[in-house]
């Protein structure tokens, strides 16, 4: 753990790992921009940065999934980043079609409705005062998310007070996220005594359990974890890096080519409960 204990210190680590940006926040009649369309992987063909941007709630919510968690990041003294990803009822966990229950006219039916979904959002510095109607001190909103971007979800809710705990929490329909936790970091004016951060890379799947970060999670002296780089690793299971005797075999056990191998890679990770609870716990 490393302690920064200067304004000054204190600037210069924001200037050097966090991206500001703007974006609306609160609740209309609009839609919130959900960034991940801004990104090169869009798989849309259209010009549009949101090519299905629908009404609020307008598309299919029931039998969802959170599987892979939530996310929060890229903080600023007023703004967050919160992320997570919706899973589709024809898919499982592993975002692969559930071929078993599904037949192929049933699973082209589905993936037609659930082309787009409509995501609300909530955050609070009050985790019991979590809701979705903007009460009391909620903020929240809505966006859309697709196929296009692999149903994934970014919002970065600005408006908030700096250096200050918030809660944060996901829902499609009547299904329900887990409850993130984040924070926004203090302004370069501000006179802080002490600030603490965890630091992790090079994350290799097969090479052992991620308990490190599952102690990062359950450490409440921590106000954030920054990650240094090599988040997955591309190579296939092999003896070189074999995970078989403890079960963690990369998936797709292949060499990552193609966008699709690369989100499954990243997906897989997800579904790892010590990669979850950090991410759940701490913004990055």
């Amino acid at each position: 753990l490393l302690n920064i204990r200067t304004a000054s210190a204190m600037l210069s680590f924001a200037i050097s790992f966090f991206v500001v940006a703007v974006v609306r926040f609160g609740r209309s009649k609009k839609l919130d921009h959900n960034v991940n369309y801004n990104g090169p992987f869009n798989t849309n063909d259209g010009t549009a940065a949101e090519p299905r941007r629908l009404q609020l709630l307008s598309s299919s919510a029931t039998d969802v999934s959170f599987y892979h968690g939530v996310a929060s990041g890229d903080a600023t003294s007023s703004e967050v980043l919160i992320w997570t990803r919706v899973t589709p009822p024809f898919q499982n966990e592993w975002a692969l079609d559930k071929d078993e229950e599904f037949n192929s006219t049933q699973l082209s039916s589905l993936k037609t409705e659930y082309e787009t979904v409509t995501v609300e959002w909530a955050i609070s510095n009050s985790e019991d005062a979590l809701d979705f109607e903007c009460t009391g001190d909620v903020y929240c909103g809505a966006t859309t998310t697709s196929v296009d971007i692999d149903y994934t979800v970014k919002v970065i809710v600005d408006s908030l007070a700096e250096n200050e705990w918030y809660y944060y929490q996901f829902k499609v329909g009547d299904t329900l996220s887990d409850i993130g936790r984040t924070r926004t970091i203090p302004s370069a004016e501000a006179d802080i005594d002490l600030w603490s951060f965890a630091f992790g890379s090079c994350k290799q799947y097969a090479h052992g359990y991620f308990t490190n970060l599952g102690d990062i999670a359950a450490n409440e002296d921590l106000d954030m974890l920054v990650w240094l780089g090599d988040y997955i690793y591309e190579f296939p299971n092999d003896p070189l890096v074999n995970g078989s005797g403890i079960g963690r075999e990369p998936y797709p056990d292949v060499f990552l080519y193609t966008l699709e191998q690369y989100r499954q890679r990243y997906l897989s990770h997800h579904l790892d409960e010590n990669v979850k609870a950090a991410h759940m716990r701490l913004p990055w």
